[in-house]
């Protein structure tokens, strides 16, 4: 079963290549866009907001590639946080997939709070769908490509980036942390900028997707860098092998002129005395 599941996560990260997302900092999300949560309720941006800096991820609730993974790994992350969740900062997945139904929303929301180890305030993490377009709205706001997988769908239906959008109280765009990992000092220090309204740019650094996980702050699995030190030491490898056999042809030739060289001379030798 883990090898099945790394595979899967092999594959999101190889397709995810070319699948990016375009930083808007500063632009404002349409906070009367509509969203159905894990109970099938219908919400607006700024209810789900709270009136608090929210941390912004975009999944989909069916994939099995990298999405569980960048959450679960978010939910690590926000444990460590020193922060009061639902206090300090709300956190929103939003499923750019539509036709999910909300069962798969709880069902994800579930498998989340069952990862974490401490109390985490349930309140402050809100699972949800997009209706009539508003998720398609909300991706074009914040730059975020997704597009459909040519792999089957039982193993992946989208490719698509990787990160967290961070925003303000009122839903601007302050930040991005992409990739699938987030460290907490910077979860932090990016909520307490969102706070004041205060935009930063990222560090960039080697994106992952779903899929290098191409996942792409690009999270992209690196597949062009890792074959390329493939083919590096192969040739490697054969220029040695090269080598050696060359050397041993060398050292082959070498004796066989000196017997040759040896026998010149007796032949020689024997001329002179007859």
């Amino acid at each position: 079963m883990k090898l099945l599941l790394s595979l899967l996560l092999l594959f999101s990260f190889a397709n995810a290549a070319g699948v990016a997302m375009d930083e808007k900092l500063g632009a404002m999300i349409p906070l009367d866009l509509k969203f159905m949560d894990d109970k099938g309720e219908t919400q607006t941006f700024k209810q789900l907001m709270h009136g608090k800096p929210t941390l912004l991820t975009l999944n989909y609730y069916k994939c099995a590639g990298l999405c569980t993974t960048e959450l679960i790994k978010l939910a690590e992350t926000l444990e460590k946080v020193d922060l009061k969740e639902g206090k300090d900062y709300q956190v929103l997945t939003v499923s750019f997939s539509e036709d999910e139904p909300a069962s798969l929303a709880a069902h994800k929301r579930k498998t989340i709070f069952s990862s974490m180890t401490r109390d985490f305030d349930h309140s402050a993490w809100n699972f949800v769908i997009g209706k009539n377009g508003s998720s398609k709205k909300l991706v074009d706001t914040v730059g975020f490509h997704f597009e459909k997988s040519d792999l089957p769908s039982a193993i992946m239906q989208y490719t698509h980036a990787t990160g967290v959008i961070v925003l303000s109280a009122k839903g601007k765009i302050t930040r991005y942390l992409q990739g699938v990992t987030q460290l907490p000092l910077d979860i932090k220090m990016a909520v307490l900028s969102a706070a004041k309204g205060k935009v930063t740019k990222s560090i960039p650094k080697q994106l992952q997707s779903c899929s290098d996980f191409h996942p792409k702050e690009k999270f992209v699995l690196p597949i062009e860098q890792i074959v390329g030190a493939i083919i590096t030491l192969i040739a490697i490898a054969f220029f040695i092998r090269l080598l050696l056999f060359n050397k041993k042809n060398r050292v082959t030739l070498t004796k066989e002129e000196y017997y040759r060289q040896e026998e010149e001379k007796d032949l020689k030798k024997k001329d002179k005395e007859d």
